[in-house]
């Protein structure tokens, strides 16, 4: 084998890589954007505690998604397989809890922190062990993607954008709670533990 005929092949092996990456980001998005806007149940508003917090979740959202494409585009020649497939089953296992969270919020889901009339503390599903699955589902997923592009820079901006932003979403979703639940909430966040992801 020549010289060139391993060079091809090693192009042709990041040609691969990168379109499979880029299809990647391409079906999740569409996924994400799907399950996140057509499960939200607008029709029913209650009172929206922290408006800004979906639109900076948001952002930042997209901001470790590009952060971790160009890091791979710009960066990486060839992919480690061992490390996308880890990042492939850590970003599958997000996405997964996501729709299980959401799906067990039934009518309650929202991209806003928003209290309904008829809203109850759901302990099913993924809710029995996690206080908000859907935050942490967000977080491996963003993992995932950095390890699938072996983005390893890009699980810093993950960390130092979207970890601080969940925690003050968080913070004001269970400020939320408490103040329509009371004990009630309160006795569940003591029985699930301290760590609410």
């Amino acid at each position: 084998m020549t010289f060139s005929a391993v060079e091809s092949s090693a192009v042709e092996r990041n040609l691969y890589a990168v379109c499979s990456l880029l299809l990647l980001t391409f079906l999740a998005t569409v996924e994400r954007v799907r399950s996140t806007f057509r499960s939200s149940r607008d029709d029913e508003r209650g009172k929206i505690y922290f408006r800004n917090s979906f639109f900076l979740l948001f952002s930042s959202y997209l901001t470790c998604v590009s952060s971790a494409l160009v890091e791979f585009l710009l960066f990486k020649e060839e992919l480690i397989l061992p490390v996308t497939l880890l990042g492939s089953f850590v970003f599958l296992a997000g996405m997964s809890l996501r729709n299980s969270a959401i799906h067990n919020l039934g009518r309650q889901w929202s991209v806003h922190i928003d209290l309904r009339k008829t809203q109850d503390i759901v302990r099913k599903g993924p809710y029995r062990y996690i206080r908000h699955p859907y935050y942490l589902a967000v977080l491996l997923e963003l993992l995932g993607f950095c390890l699938i592009a072996n983005a390893y820079y890009s699980i810093v901006v993950v960390l130092g954008a979207q970890i601080p932003l969940l925690f003050m979403r968080v913070h004001y979703e269970e400020k939320a709670l408490i103040r329509k639940f009371g004990r009630a909430y309160l006795w569940y966040k003591r029985k699930l533990g301290s760590l609410p992801l």
